[in-house]
């Protein structure tokens, strides 16, 4: 409540708006998805799977903002990666 009322107001200018617009489109997309996927999937590959959004943000990072994805980044992403693999092979 109080960091509310402390907090200065975000200026957003008009040209930021189609931008704020398609993360909104995306998100509510990825949610619906998602509740569509729990419903006609496996609960358990679909939590698995939901769970790699991380890995996706590393990758989206590394190609569009150039970032160096670190030794113990690259540890996360082959353990994630190992686990959904050892998933689907059950």
């Amino acid at each position: 409540g109080a960091t509310a009322l402390t907090r200065p107001r975000l200026a957003t200018r008009l040209t930021d708006v189609p931008v704020l617009a398609a993360i909104g489109v995306l998100i509510v997309g990825a949610d619906t998805m998602y509740a569509t996927a729990t419903t006609l999937a496996s609960l358990a590959v679909v939590a698995v799977l939901s769970a790699l959004h991380p890995v996706v943000t590393m990758g989206l990072a590394r190609i569009y903002l150039r970032e160096q994805i670190t030794r113990p980044q690259l540890v996360g992403i082959a353990t994630c990666l190992s686990g959904v693999l050892a998933i689907a092979a059950s």
